[in-house]
């Protein structure tokens, strides 16, 4: 009797897509963002929200390149163009508007950045995935608010749509290099709870921000 071929061990990216799958469909179930790919978020609900995502980049992209300096697999992942402070920075700047100081929901998502940089700092790729991945619909959003607010092309969307047509391009670079990553199973796991606490944490900053303004 021939027995069966062992079956390949899963990569990262189909075990990340699939155990965050039911905290992505919550996230994107959040008002703010519903009302974003409608096309009718108000400008300064826009503006604050984007000023919670810069202190959220901010940290993680310090956690990641001090970390690389130790754990250089980590900047095979984390290149130049996946920072986006200097994209949210523009932006606000459009809007005329600074960064609110972090609510108290990103203050907690950005103790789990801390955190994971201390135990396992793999784990701080586990958010990239989601903030990188999040470009992938986010250009139809940037599409969207570009159209209900009469922006001229590029202006106040940075953030959201930061490749343009490389968009599918980036995001299979991306992929490519995590997949390509020799992560241990601790590793993996790590990442994995990482980028579901992140969806989380998206979806309690976008509440906040929403009762913040219309409160």
């Amino acid at each position: 009797m021939t027995e069966s071929p062992l079956e390949a061990p899963e990569k990262i990216m189909a075990r990340l897509k699939s155990a965050t799958a039911e905290h992505h469909r919550r996230a994107e179930q959040r008002k703010l963002q519903r009302d974003m790919v409608q096309g009718v978020l108000p400008r300064n609900t826009f503006a604050a929200y984007l000023g919670q995502l810069l202190h959220v980049h901010g940290r993680l992209e310090r956690r990641l390149e001090e970390q690389g300096k130790v754990h250089p697999a980590l900047t095979t992942v984390f290149r130049p163009h996946t920072r986006r402070t200097a994209d949210l920075k523009a932006d606000l700047s459009f809007y005329g508007r600074p960064a609110d100081p972090a609510n108290s929901a990103t203050q907690r998502l950005l103790a789990d950045l801390d955190a994971w940089a201390e135990s396992n700092s793999y784990a701080l790729l586990g958010p990239l995935y989601v903030l990188e991945g999040s470009m992938n619909g986010n250009k139809y959003i940037a599409s969207a608010l570009t159209k209900a607010w009469s922006l001229r092309p590029g202006k106040g969307v940075r953030y959201l749509n930061p490749y343009g047509a490389d968009q599918a391009a980036k995001w299979a670079a991306f992929r490519d290099h995590m997949d390509a990553q020799d992560f241990t199973g601790d590793e993996e796991d790590a990442i994995v709870a990482a980028a579901q606490r992140t969806f989380d944490a998206i979806a309690e900053i976008a509440d906040e921000v929403s009762a913040a303004v219309t409160g």
